[in-house]
C-alpha cells in the first residue's frame, strides 16, 4: 500500500472542503461530491475481509542461493461464496517473490511463480504477506500467514573452487604388512606372533633360523576438510567455498562445526542449510584423521587458541577467507 497516495488524497479532499465552504460555488461542490463518491466507491470495494483468503502449504524444495525454480502457489477463500478484492498482493522476502492479482473474484486460484532464494537456511515455515487494496491505492488491508514450506536453501555453488584442488591432495605413507601382494621391503628374524605364511623356508634353511618376509604398501591417507564457523562478515562466502568442495570431491571426509555440541561428520546437504554462525564454536571434537585442512572465515584469537590444542603430530593446514580470495580469485562471492 502506498501511504503517500492516502496522504495526498486527504490533503486534496481537505482543501476541496475548505474551498467549497469558503467560496460556496458550484464548481467547489461538484468537485467535493466527485471526490466523496470516489472515496465511497473505494471504500465499498474493500468490503471483503482479508481474513477470508489464505495460502496453502508448499511442497518440499531444495535449492541453492540464486538458483531459479518454479513454484506452484495455491490460494483459496474460506466460505462458500467468491470474494472480491480490487487488487490482491502476495509476497515473501526470503524467496524474493511478489504476485499481484488485479480484480480478484474467485473461490480459489493457482499460479506459478519464479522462485529465486537469496538467503541460506532451512525454512520449515514461511511468513506470507497477503494484502488487498482498492484500485487507486488509497485503502488497504494486510495480514501475515505462516505456511509450511520445507524449503531448504543451500549455499551458492562456486565453480572457481577447482583452483583449490591441488591444495587438497592425498598424503601417501608407507605401511608394512606380511602379505605377498605388496612389494618386498626386507627380510628379518621371525618374531612371536608373525604368520607362518611369512616364513621364507628356503632362506631359513640356509640361515639355520626362521626368516620372515616383510612387505610394504603405499597407502593414501584421506584428508579431513573441516569448516570451523566463527562469526564473521565472510561466514557465508567461506561456507559457500566449503560446500562447493563438498559437491565436487568424493575421496575425502568433511566435518561441519557449529559448536562443541553441534557438529556433523560427512554431513548431508540438509546440514549445510541448518548450520548457524557462532561467536565461539569451541573445542574441536576428537579427530582421528592425521591430515587436517581447516576452513574458517577469520583466524580469530579464539580460533588460534583451539588450534593450539590440536595434536602437534597432525598435518594441519588453515585456510581463511583472505587466502581463499588469492587461491580461488574470489573478488565477489
Amino acid at each position: 500500500m502506498n501511504k503517500l497516495n492516502s496522504f495526498l488524497f486527504l490533503v486534496i479532499y481537505s482543501l476541496l472542503c475548505l474551498y467549497a465552504v469558503t467560496f460556496n460555488n458550484k464548481l467547489g461542490w461538484i468537485l467535493l461530491t466527485f471526490f466523496t463518491l470516489f472515496f465511497l466507491i473505494s471504500l465499498i470495494s474493500m468490503i471483503s475481509p482479508i481474513s477470508k483468503i489464505y495460502v496453502k502449504d508448499l511442497d518440499e524444495r531444495i535449492l541453492e542461493i540464486g538458483e531459479k525454480s518454479h513454484l506452484k502457489i495455491e490460494i483459496e477463500s474460506k466460505g462458500k461464496i467468491k470474494v472480491f478484492y480490487p487488487v490482491l498482493v502476495l509476497e515473501n522476502a526470503v524467496v524474493s517473490f511478489q504476485k499481484i492479482l488485479p480484480l480478484f473474484f474467485k473461490k480459489r486460484e493457482d499460479f506459478v511463480i519464479e522462485l529465486i532464494p537469496n538467503r541460506r537456511g532451512a525454512y520449515k515455515t514461511l511468513e506470507m504477506t497477503i494484502r488487498s487494496s482498492d484500485l487507486f491505492g488509497l485503502l488497504y488491508k494486510e495480514k501475515k500467514q505462516l505456511i509450511k514450506a520445507n524449503l531448504f536453501v543451500l549455499p551458492h555453488f562456486l565453480p572457481e573452487v577447482m583452483n583449490l584442488l591441488p591444495l587438497i591432495k592425498l598424503k601417501e605413507e608407507k605401511w608394512r604388512f606380511g602379505e605377498s601382494t605388496f612389494d618386498l621391503e626386507k627380510l628379518r628374524t621371525y618374531q612371536k606372533g608373525d604368520s607362518v605364511k611369512q616364513i621364507d623356508w628356503k632362506i631359513s634353511s640356509k640361515k639355520q633360523t626362521l626368516i620372515v618376509k616383510e612387505y610394504e604398501q603405499v597407502k593414501s591417507v584421506r584428508p579431513l576438510l573441516i569448516f570451523y564457523g566463527v562469526r564473521s562478515f565472510y561466514y557465508e562466502q567461506t561456507l559457500a567455498v566449503f560446500y562447493s568442495l563438498y559437491q565436487i570431491i568424493d575421496d575425502v571426509d568433511f566435518l561441519l562445526i557449529e559448536s562443541e555440541t553441534k557438529y556433523w561428520f560427512n554431513p548431508s546437504i540438509y546440514q549445510f542449510c541448518e548450520i548457524e554462525r557462532s561467536d565461539d564454536p569451541g573445542e574441536f571434537p576428537e579427530l582421528e584423521a592425521e591430515n587436517l585442512i581447516i576452513f574458517t572465515p577469520e583466524r580469530t584469537k579464539r580460533f588460534e587458541k583451539q588450534l593450539d590444542q590440536l595434536d602437534k603430530r597432525k598435518k594441519i593446514q588453515v585456510v581463511d577467507f583472505t587466502s581463499l580470495k588469492e587461491e580461488v580469485f574470489l573478488n565477489d562471492v
